[in-house]
């Protein structure tokens, strides 16, 4: 057990917690884990990025999650092999101070751009398009 050798290394949740304390807690993680298997539209992820400008934090999503696809610089994996999601938190705490700025800008501008409303704007175009 990783918090018996090294107590506070590992928070786990598995509750539904305030947005206060939930954003405080991201300001101040090095990396984000969701293992999401049933959640299609999570926006974790997203307010992840928008509270991480400082430490330009990684994060370890499911493969499952429809933001894993879209969010540039998202580590995907499957949350049933555990192997995968180690070496998946393995890389992100090692990646370089460079690469975490760079993945950091592409998804920050990700978030700022493709609002709420953008997205709903996009498809119902998309919805008009199928129609004709």
């Amino acid at each position: 057990d990783i918090n018996a050798k090294q107590p506070g290394l590992v928070m786990y949740y598995k509750r539904r917690m305030p947005f206060a304390e939930r954003t405080a807690l991201f300001s101040s993680s090095d990396v984000l884990v969701n293992s999401s298997i049933r959640h299609g539209l999570n926006l974790v992820p997203f307010e992840f990025v928008m509270c991480s400008s400082e430490r330009k934090a990684g994060f370890v999503v499911s493969e499952f999650l429809g933001c894993s696809r879209v969010l540039p610089g998202a580590v995907r994996t499957n949350p049933w092999r555990d192997e995968d999601m180690a070496r998946a938190i393995h890389r992100l705490l090692l990646l370089e101070d460079h690469h975490k700025e760079y993945w950091h800008g592409l998804q920050v501008a990700f978030c700022t751009n493709n609002t709420v409303y953008s997205w709903a704007e996009n498809l119902l175009k998309d919805m008009m398009r199928m129609r004709q």
